[in-house]
């Protein structure tokens, strides 16, 4: 789990999400943003945006398969997932005390 401390994972929509064969297309961007004034940063998951570009580019999500994926791997507890573009929700991470003994063997 990616432990981010007093920050939160904000999840950005790009590209306003539509469906194509069952499955749930757009683009989105992972943000830490805390709850404060405090700037908040653009998580970088891509290592370059070009083979040889020093520029680093975040990675950006094309699926909402990918986002939940994501979602899930860094701890959040569920997937709020903004489906227009311009809009952004602060996940929810999960706490110390959220599962069950019986949650956590699974």
């Amino acid at each position: 789990m990616v432990q981010l401390g007093e920050y939160r994972i904000q999840v950005v929509c790009l590209k306003n999400a539509y469906q194509t064969q069952g499955n749930w297309r757009g683009t989105w961007i992972m943000r830490a943003v805390t709850s404060d004034d405090r700037p908040d940063y653009t998580l970088v998951t891509a290592r370059t945006a070009l083979e040889g570009s020093e520029k680093v580019e975040p990675r950006s999500f094309k699926t909402f398969a990918g986002v939940v994926g994501f979602l899930h791997e860094t701890g959040c507890i569920s997937a709020d997932v903004p489906l227009y573009k311009g809009m952004s929700i602060v996940q929810r991470s999960l706490g110390p005390n959220d599962l069950t003994k019986d949650d956590k063997s699974t």
